[in-house]
């Protein structure tokens, strides 16, 4: 959860992760940090950032 609290306090409001556990999940939201899956087949930032419109919301915890 320092992660998480390290993050907020950068005043970060968009992550990008693959998954993201229930703790954590609910901690970004409580903070207003959007959070964003990584695409498929995205290896590095510029992966990430040349498809950034396409990126798409997670708004569950992995399980």
């Amino acid at each position: 959860m320092k992660a998480v609290e390290l993050i907020a306090r950068k005043k970060v409001n968009v992550l990008v992760v693959r998954t993201v556990g229930e703790g954590p999940f609910h901690m970004l939201r409580d903070n207003f940090i959007k959070i964003l899956r990584t695409p498929e087949g995205a290896d590095t930032a510029g992966d990430i950032l040349d498809r950034v419109q396409d990126l798409e919301e997670i708004t569950t915890p992995a399980e």
